[in-house]
């Protein structure tokens, strides 16, 4: 490890080494691990993955968003269905959560599930053509409505779909 082990900061139960590697490592200070790090942090870690520190960093910053169940089952349940991530923001904000910081009240004191959704697409052309998997994720969400949702092709940006590139 190009870490000293001495130089992780422990934030909130996950590490992260701060920007004080030695060599190649950290280039950015800002992430919550360097690339040559990350394996034996996670390792030492002692909620490994439970903590939400990380994905509460990836949507400040952006990268992912979340859903929110009940929000989802009023749009599955007036004949919406998945798509992508930037079709939905610009179509249906109100899918999405607006405060990605209510995740690190949630890792100190959690109060809701977050689901994560993962399946193989029914055609090449997008994920879910018919809604079928879309009304079944709203059906088990019914639930629990208060729940937060990772589905990664609507929490992430996709490329344009049908083989054009994203413009």
């Amino acid at each position: 490890s190009l870490c000293g082990m001495g130089s992780l900061l422990q934030n909130g139960g996950f590490y992260s080494c701060g920007g004080a590697c030695f060599g190649q490592g950290c280039r950015d200070s800002s992430v919550v691990f360097c690339r040559d790090c990350y394996a034996e942090v996670m390792l030492r870690t002692p909620r490994k993955f439970r903590s939400l520190v990380p994905l509460a960093y990836l949507a400040r910053h952006g990268a992912a968003r979340l859903l929110l169940a009940g929000a989802f089952v009023k749009f599955v349940d007036a004949g919406g269905r998945i798509g992508r991530r930037q079709d939905l923001e610009q179509s249906h904000p109100e899918l999405f959560l607006t405060a990605p910081d209510v995740l690190l009240v949630e890792d100190v004191s959690p109060t809701r599930n977050i689901f994560v959704v993962s399946y193989p697409w029914l055609s090449r052309e997008e994920p879910d053509p018919d809604g079928h998997t879309s009304r079944a994720v709203a059906d088990f969400l019914r639930r629990d409505s208060s729940a937060y949702i990772f589905w990664d092709v609507a929490c992430l940006e996709q490329p344009k779909w049908g083989g054009g590139a994203e413009g």
